[in-house]
């Protein structure tokens, strides 16, 4: 072991004695220096440009495809969504602070404050049912719901589709609720945000007698 070690440190100072005191070596030692710079700058330099990571904001679990979905049945105008016969596709939820969420049981009832007699087309229409985290906003949470609740390769306003994003009281708190608004043809509705939570009466009409 202690003759490896000599003949390692003997290579070692006669390099050492070549790079610095022979010209060739000195070529030698210059060359190698400029590749190590070269090295480090081109390691620096991929650093700085590399198109930096993709980060989804999207929940597989959350996800609907929308082009799956059943449209407006023709010829029922029970539900309209701006005046445009609609279906009820999908209720999103989630909480505005520390309210709990209520059961499906209880989304009728739910859905009947925001506009009465909404709450029948929960069990007419039977729509899904996607429950959110905390949310700070009505836009957030729209624009959340817009990243999930899509057709595949269209945007949002070219489908039958629409979005209607507001807020309503619930219990001891306040919810905010994303209603998924199917026609029967498309339309330029896109996301809907409601401001205050009167505005729900004009953005949805419900017919006084609805056909099934």
């Amino acid at each position: 072991m202690q003759q490896l070690l000599n003949r390692l440190l003997s290579a070692w100072q006669r390099t050492f004695h070549f790079l610095t005191t022979t010209p060739q070596g000195r070529w030698v030692a210059a060359g190698l220096v400029v590749l190590i710079i070269a090295a480090i700058a081109r390691r620096f330099v991929l650093r700085v440009f590399r198109r930096p990571q993709e980060v989804t904001l999207v929940d597989p679990l959350r996800v609907v495809d929308l082009g799956t979905q059943p449209l407006a049945p023709e010829g029922r105008d029970g539900l309209k969504v701006r005046n445009l016969p609609a279906r009820l596709g999908v209720v999103a939820i989630a909480p505005l602070g520390r309210v709990s969420l209520p059961l499906d049981g209880e989304i009728p009832a739910l859905l009947d404050g925001l506009v009465p007699g909404l709450g029948k087309f929960f069990d007419l229409d039977k729509p899904l049912v996607r429950h959110w985290p905390n949310q700070v906003s009505v836009g957030g949470f729209a624009n959340n719901l817009a990243l999930h609740l899509q057709v595949p390769g269209k945007d949002l306003g070219e489908t039958p589709w629409c979005l209607v994003a507001g807020k309503t009281k619930w219990a001891d708190g306040l919810l905010l609720v994303t209603l998924g608004l199917a026609a029967n043809r498309p339309n330029r509705l896109g996301v809907v945000r409601l401001e205050d939570e009167t505005d729900w009466m004009q953005a949805l009409q419900i017919a006084a007698a609805t056909e099934s």
